[in-house]
């Protein structure tokens, strides 16, 4: 009887597929006169409404690789954080578009759960990492606001017009 193939999320190659769906997301193609990098996430990102969902659904793949080898909690907070700063920014026709060619989380959380797997219990984050994330908060609670002062606006009309 014929041994079937070994998974590719749960084989012994399952962390060198999670650096094949970073590299395809995150840096497959070469921008022509340049070193520069980019992969199917941004490109992906492109097609309205859709496209970040699909891109952030394709990086989930590194994620669930993550939880099914149990990491610590931290670490999958970190993961999911970068999923989140990519999905929540890349939403932004062009300049989120942008953000995430540079930003590249899918490789950032190959790298966290490479680090974990080859016995670094607790990968520093990058300098960038911290900026961007402060720059994410900001940017929630500037967003917040907008839709407070928004509400506050519709409510002052609707009382002018009754």
């Amino acid at each position: 009887m014929p041994v079937p193939p070994p998974d590719i999320l749960t084989g012994p190659n399952s962390t060198a597929w999670t650096r094949r769906v970073a590299h395809v997301l995150d840096s497959v193609l070469k921008i022509p006169g340049t070193t520069a990098r980019i992969g199917l996430d941004p490109l992906i990102g492109l097609i309205p409404g859709v496209g970040d969902t699909i891109a952030t659904a394709m990086g989930g793949v590194i994620l669930a690789d993550a939880l099914r080898r149990r990491i610590p909690n931290r670490l999958l907070l970190r993961m999911g954080g970068n999923m989140l700063v990519n999905a929540a920014l890349g939403a932004i026709p062009v300049i989120g578009d942008l953000f995430s060619a540079w930003f590249k989380s899918n490789t950032r959380n190959h790298q966290i759960l490479q680090a974990y797997v080859q016995g670094h219990p607790d990968p520093p984050a990058s300098e960038q990492s911290k900026w961007v994330f402060v720059g994410f908060v900001v940017f929630m609670f500037a967003l917040f606001g907008l839709a407070v002062l928004a509400f506050w606006l519709l409510v002052k009309l609707w009382e002018m017009m009754s």
